[in-house]
């Protein structure tokens, strides 16, 4: 089963691309259109304290992949399936 976020980010992609197909006359209609639209509801975390940041980003200098994770997920914020992608068994 999919997660919720990656099943917005599916339907909006998927809208998007008929929508663009449809705006070039390659369709005659979205289908996505009918697709009932996710919602989400934000669900806040507490903030790693800067005591257990610093132990794991200790941790994660060890190691050159996760010590690229670790970066990119406390520095910039990127989520798990975002760190995934661009960090996925291809770019290794």
């Amino acid at each position: 089963m999919l997660s919720a976020i990656r099943q917005l980010l599916t339907t909006e992609r998927l809208s998007s691309a008929f929508a663009d197909g449809y705006r070039l006359n390659l369709l005659t209609h979205n289908p996505m259109e009918k697709v009932k639209k996710l919602t989400k509801r934000a669900t806040p975390t507490k903030h790693i304290p800067q005591a257990d940041a610093e132990r794991i980003y200790a941790y994660a200098t060890k190691d050159p992949y996760t010590h690229a994770r670790i970066d990119l997920g406390m520095y910039m914020g990127l989520h798990g399936y975002s760190l995934y992608s661009c960090l996925g068994p291809a770019c290794r």
